[in-house]
């Protein structure tokens, strides 16, 4: 009998926040000059990939707990399965997509010329650890990367982390090695090598793995924290909230290791508070609302950077150089929002057909085993 995993609507609308955020830093990169006073609040959209992080871990942990009881010994390779057919259909849809964008138009999130070692690292997933495919071919895939090789680790982590206080220690364990990790790449690219070190840490090995790590495992500690019985209070999300704003007043220009405390590993901090007064609180104007755009997150993740393109093409053929107000930013992000939606409902479809497909290959496995003569002799 097939047991149904439990949703929650907070972590849709968790989602639906963390692709607004995602969608309004990309939307500002449309926007320059004196005139556009709102990057203050834009800058802070690179923090919806944190966030998306964050949701992600929570609900792996969520999902491997409740499919060991479904799926008993097998969980490990049928999460694998459902994972892989959760995301590649439509990733690779989208990396085939772009790929012909680069060839017969010149994007503005693509870099031409086309490399094909960097073309098998982002299929392969593997461009969360190859530097010079970090975040190629689709846009914004280093996050997709990062993400699966995060996946390999779930079982083992599963297995050693069972309580709130393993979370805990893990988490800082988790920073720690990192920061180490950083301090000797720090050293090493500095003294033995041409490159500059402030260059790299600005995009390839932020993107990387091993910087974002630490973030999944503030999903986890979320987890155990939800599993708990720690007493939740109203003012707890009002507080989320104002520590996100004063943590966006922070000047963060100094360069790691300078500024020694992440800026990501500070608003991880209050995302999963944000995300634990979700989960809790009887305000539901704070999920319902949004919770419906998270559904459609990863469509709208992949299709969002070609339609802040053509709108952004389109407003300045009306507008010509005066795009750059912040009403016609606030415009132009409610376009994108309103029609990425829309075109995601539909893509959305190509992730469901990939879970469906996913679901009937356990099946069959799963039927597979249990008519060999070995079971039915038993």
């Amino acid at each position: 009998m097939k047991q149904e995993i439990k949703k929650y609507d907070w972590i849709d609308a968790m989602r639906g926040y963390a692709i607004l955020l995602v969608m309004m830093i990309h939307t500002s990169i449309l926007f320059l000059g004196d005139s556009f006073h709102l990057k203050m609040i834009t800058r802070i959209g690179d923090l919806g990939v944190t966030m998306f992080f964050i949701v992600s871990s929570y609900t792996l942990f969520n999902s491997y707990k409740n499919r060991l009881i479904v799926d008993g010994e097998k969980a490990g390779y049928f999460f694998f399965i459902r994972r892989f057919f959760r995301i590649a259909p439509l990733y690779y849809l989208a990396g085939i997509f772009y790929i012909l964008i680069a060839v017969f138009y010149h994007s503005m999130w693509i870099n031409p010329p086309i490399k094909p070692i960097n073309i098998i690292a982002n299929f392969t997933f593997l461009n969360g650890i190859y530097l010079p495919a970090i975040n190629y071919i689709p846009p914004g895939g280093w996050s997709v990367g990062v993400e699966m090789l995060f996946y390999l680790t779930i079982p083992f982590l599963f297995s050693k982390i069972k309580t709130i206080h393993n979370a805990f220690i893990f988490l800082i364990i988790s920073i720690l090695c990192s920061f180490a990790l950083q301090i000797i790449l720090c050293f090493l690219i500095t003294n033995y090598t041409h490159y500059s070190w402030v260059s790299l840490r600005g995009w390839h090995l932020y993107f990387w793995f091993p910087n974002q790590f630490p973030v999944f495992c503030f999903g986890i500690l979320l987890f155990f924290s939800t599993q708990t019985k720690i007493k939740y209070k109203e003012w707890m999300l009002a507080f989320s909230l104002i520590l996100i704003i004063l943590l966006s007043l922070i000047n963060y220009q100094n360069s790691f290791p300078r500024f020694l405390i992440q800026r990501e590993y500070l608003y991880a901090t209050a995302f999963c508070i944000f995300a634990f007064s979700l989960s809790k609180t009887n305000f539901k104007f704070m999920i319902k609302p949004i919770n419906q755009l998270g559904q459609v997150s990863f469509s709208a993740y992949l299709i969002h950077f070609i339609i802040i393109e053509i709108i952004g093409k389109l407003f300045r053929l009306v507008f010509h150089e005066g795009i750059n107000s912040d009403i016609n930013f606030i415009i132009v992000f409610a376009l994108v929002v309103i029609t990425t939606y829309f075109f995601s409902k539909m893509t959305y479809k190509i992730e469901r057909y990939g879970i469906s497909v996913g679901e009937s290959l356990i099946e069959k496995i799963k039927n597979k085993h249990s008519n060999r003569p070995d079971r039915l002799q038993a």
